[in-house]
């Protein structure tokens, strides 16, 4: 009889699965330095504001973004329910960026966040995507405003008493993962390159770390080369979208591992 495994066991099997998924970049898993980070966070109550490590991630981002504060949150759909509310309760905001693929822009262009930031009032920055926190997004703006935002927060259920852990491992993420970002768009461009010398449609520019792609010209469907993907060469796709993580091996673009049939036969 099988025991079951390990905790250790089982985030190796999952550690080496990741480098080899192209579904999402959300699912990077928590690297050592950001496992340290986390253990020696601040244990503060950062629904009173009291949280060491929310308030430097706050402020840092506030900085970074040359916006007056920040308010952490559990996700950007709890930011964008903020944000609706502030609408309708009369706050004055023009105009709102749901930034959630922001740092990706940032590293793509090489402009300051301050700069990308500058033509809203507020923004809204995913720490999870493409950086790899466990949980969090960002919303920067006026102070008066993320003030009253934090006020909706806790009304929505979203404040989170000992957050310096989650802050602790977002700040880890901005600082150690944000440079590996470009190299993943160099990536997704090698990706690309790689899978239309075997006839798959490359249905829109690379820009970044996502690709779309297209099959059914070549006579089979995608569910068709998802299975074989993950049959043959132990790749994990989700759909026609394609998007390449900082965790994500060189080794795991050789797609060509396994054939590609031009016939519509496998």
């Amino acid at each position: 009889m099988t025991g079951k495994l390990s905790a250790s066991e089982a985030n190796a099997i999952k550690a080496a699965s990741i480098q080899r998924d192209f579904r999402t970049d959300t699912i990077t898993y928590p690297e050592p330095g950001m496992i340290e980070a986390q253990a020696n966070a601040s244990l503060g109550d950062s629904v009173y504001h009291e949280d060491q490590n929310t308030s430097d991630l706050e402020a840092r981002v506030a900085a970074l973004s040359g916006k007056e504060a920040a308010l952490f949150c559990v996700s950007g759909t709890m930011i964008i329910r903020i944000a609706d509310a502030m609408k309708a309760d009369g706050q004055g905001v023009i105009m709102h960026c749901d930034g959630a693929r922001m740092w990706e822009v940032v590293a793509k262009t090489g402009s300051s966040l301050e700069e990308l930031c500058r033509p809203f009032d507020t923004v809204s920055l995913c720490m999870s995507k493409g950086l790899g926190a466990p949980i969090g997004s960002i919303l920067v703006g006026p102070k008066a405003h993320i003030e009253k935002a934090r006020w909706f927060r806790k009304l929505f259920g979203g404040g989170i008493r000992q957050s310096g852990a989650l802050a602790a491992a977002a700040d880890y993420a901005l600082t150690n993962h944000l440079p590996l970002l470009s190299n993943t768009h160099k990536l997704a461009t090698f990706l690309a390159a790689s899978l239309a010398s075997l006839g798959v449609q490359i249905l829109l520019p690379v820009e970044t770390n996502m690709l779309w792609i297209g099959v059914a010209h070549l006579g089979f469907s995608l569910r068709d080369l998802i299975s074989r993907a993950k049959t043959d060469a132990g790749i994990t796709l989700g759909g026609a979208r394609l998007i390449v993580h900082f965790q994500v091996t060189e080794q795991a673009h050789c797609i060509d591992t396994f054939d590609l049939p031009v016939d519509g036969r496998y």
